[in-house]
């Protein structure tokens, strides 16, 4: 598993995403990103 953080313009804040594979080697991306104080977006791509 390999974070990467990077910077979001639009939102001016920090975006991780984790990339890593499951029991079955397939590939797992999950995008975090904070909106504001109270919210956060969780995005995940299989």
């Amino acid at each position: 598993m390999s974070p990467d953080v990077e910077w979001d313009d639009e939102y001016a804040d920090w975006k991780y995403k984790v990339e890593g594979a499951d029991t079955d080697y397939d590939a797992l991306v999950v995008v975090i990103a904070f909106l504001s104080r109270a919210n956060v977006l969780v995005v995940t791509v299989f």
